[in-house]
């Protein structure tokens, strides 16, 4: 299991994310999600169904509970551009 850490915040009406995490796997993984979601109007997240690390083929490999944490770094991202 892996720390992560989301830094969220919304700059010119934009989202904007940083983060971090204690493994090295998931913490280029949370960047890919990070640096995807990243620029992005907070209305085209909240709508946004894209799983940018599914489509490139990422998750296949990863443990179910990796699966998970990443998931919940997707929800939280999503959560945040829906309360603004």
């Amino acid at each position: 299991v892996s720390q992560v850490w989301l830094v969220s915040e919304l700059r010119d009406s934009r989202c904007h994310f940083r983060c971090d995490a204690e493994g090295p796997l998931v913490r280029g993984l949370v960047a890919l999600l990070c640096e995807f979601f990243t620029d992005v109007p907070p209305a085209e997240i909240a709508v946004s169904t894209c799983d940018p690390l599914a489509a490139l083929g990422l998750l296949e490999n990863l443990s179910p509970t990796r699966q998970n944490g990443l998931a919940a770094v997707r929800a939280a991202i999503r959560t945040f551009a829906r309360a603004d």
